[in-house]
């Protein structure tokens, strides 16, 4: 009897370490969910920071627009121009969003200019497609130019705002080498429209 009793208290103690053992397994899997949820809310928070500091380069508020007093144009210009500007409007190009429509409003049939949000879907895949972070501006879908003036090469990239690393001038500059390029020719009128084109001064850095 003695050892049928000996017995029963192995098997009755059985079930209550199979318990323990559960109960930390348990522990354990929920101490690595708490860390994968800490992970996983680490990296929602850099990426939130990222975006932000991204809207912020582009000049765009908080809730992803312009500000106040600035109005996306409608395209100007014929579809089929051989010139085609294309301008991705943060609120730090936006300044210079007027004198750029000027090109088309002056040649129709040879510049076409079209402007988009930078966070717009249009202007969100035109920036990604060409790996950019910034407001831009594209004359053919190109951003990146270089340009002979006075015995010099100058490297021009349209990103960001006009004023520092380029020019609302330089734009201007290669539409002119555009336009004999693929018109043969200047439009009588060309200097006449570009000497009226300028970089506003809020758009130079301060």
């Amino acid at each position: 009897m003695e050892h049928g009793d000996e017995s029963t208290e192995q098997t009755d103690e059985q079930p209550e370490g199979e318990t323990v053992a559960k109960r930390s397994t348990a522990k354990g899997a929920l101490a690595v969910c708490l860390v994968i949820l800490a992970v996983c809310a680490a990296i929602y928070s850099v990426s939130r920071v990222y975006r932000q500091e991204q809207r912020r380069r582009a000049g765009l508020l908080s809730d992803g627009t312009m500000g106040p007093g600035y109005t996306i144009p409608d395209p100007v210009g014929a579809k089929d121009a051989r010139i085609q500007i294309t301008v991705i409007l943060g609120h730090c190009v936006a300044p210079a969003m007027d004198e750029l429509v000027k090109l088309g409003e002056a040649w129709p049939d040879k510049v076409r200019v079209e402007c988009y949000a930078y966070e717009s879907p249009e202007g969100a895949k035109i920036v990604a497609d060409h790996r950019e972070t910034l407001a831009c501006i594209f004359i053919n879908g190109e951003n990146r130019f270089t340009l002979k003036t006075g015995g010099k090469t100058k490297a021009l990239h349209f990103r960001g705002p006009p004023g520092g690393s380029y020019t609302v001038e330089d734009v201007v500059e290669v539409v002119r080498v555009k336009m004999v390029e693929l018109y043969g020719k200047l439009p009588p009128d060309f200097d006449d429209v570009a000497g009226r084109i300028s970089t506003p001064v809020e758009a130079e850095p301060k």
